[in-house]
Formats: structure tokens, sequence, C-alpha cells
């Protein structure tokens, strides 16, 4: 079992960060919900993220393809880390590796269990939204970065992602590993976008 980070004085029992409190939020027509104050996640480390009243939420930021396979955006423990996870990849104000990071780490600490957290974390840091670190001067006029074309998953892509937490259970770096990643999934588009720079 992976442990949980340490340094946080503050932490629940499970060590991964803290809560503000629950969600409150109000669902709206379709699969849409609209937060009805602010609320925040601070993770081990110390680092807090923000999901401001008025956030509307879609769970567009996990792909569709595996809400079958591994979990919607909104089940059961999910939800309030999607919630975090949603609002970061629409603001785009952090690194998109440290927001899927963020994405793992939120659901480790939401109580889900640790194989599902990483299938998902898999899932959204191969086919979830990517986008360019934000320029200095984008950020002084509070302009988001352009999100990259995303690669779409297939249900192949969603079953071996399953499989390999499942049966090898790696840690957090080798799934973020594409030379790793490049053995497991069907999808080769996805994993070869991940790859360093030759």
């Amino acid at each position: 079992m992976e442990p949980p980070p340490r340094g946080f004085e503050h932490a629940p029992a499970n060590g991964w960060g803290q809560f503000s409190g629950p969600i409150h939020a109000e669902f709206l027509p379709g699969r849409e919900m609209k937060l009805l104050e602010d609320s925040t996640f601070t993770e081990a480390s110390g680092r807090t993220w923000t999901a401001p009243k008025g956030s509307i939420i879609d769970g567009a930021s996990i792909p569709r393809p595996f809400w079958s396979v591994i979990g919607g955006p909104f089940d059961d423990t999910y939800r309030t880390a999607s919630v975090y996870h949603d609002v970061a990849c629409d603001t785009r104000t952090a690194r998109w590796e440290d927001v899927h990071l963020m994405f793992y780490r939120a659901m480790r600490c939401s109580g889900v269990p640790e194989k599902k957290a990483k299938q998902m974390f898999t899932a959204v840091w191969y086919f979830g939204p990517h986008w360019k670190e934000q320029s200095r001067i984008a950020a002084v006029l509070n302009m988001k970065p352009a999100e990259e074309p995303k690669t779409p998953p297939t249900a192949a892509d969603a079953a071996a992602i399953k499989t390999w937490v499942a049966r090898e259970n790696p840690g957090i770096r080798e799934l973020a590993n594409p030379v790793k990643a490049s053995e497991k999934l069907p999808t080769q588009s996805a994993v070869q976008k991940r790859m360093p720079p030759q």
C-alpha cells in the first residue's frame, strides 16, 4: 500500500490533506451543478485549491468512456475530488500535472480506495485536459492558456487501465511514465503526447 505524504499537521487520519467542509451545490438541468459557497482542499504539502462559489461543474474533466468502467465524476466518494479537478481544469492557473496529481490526492483524502484512485488518475493523466504553462504576461492579464487537443480514449483504454492497476498496483510515478504506459494502453497517440522531447 502506498503511504500518504507527511508534514501536514492538521490533516485527518488518512494524511492526504484536508477539506474545508462538504461541497454545497445545487443541480442544474442536464448534468451540471452550481457551487453555492467557496470550498477548499489543502494538500498535505500545504498547497490549497479553491472551488469558488458560483462555479459550474459538469464532470467533463474525467473522460466519459471511463465512467462505465471506472466510475463517473459524481459517483460516491469521487464527487468532492472531481469538483476541485473540474474547477482547476477550467481555470488552468496551475500546471496540468499538478492538477491531476491534486485530483489523486483529493480522492485519497475523500476515502477512494488506492487502486480506484490510481485508475482515475491514469485516465485523466493521459486522456484528460492538458494545457501549456501560463506565460507571465497571460497571468498578469488573467488569460487562461488554451487547452491542448485531447486524444479520445476508447473502451479498450479504460479496460487496459483498470487491468494494469488491478494486477500490478504500480506507483503514481510509474503510472505517469509514458514509457511504461506505452506497454499497456492501446491508444498510443495519447501516450506519445506525454513523451519527453528527444
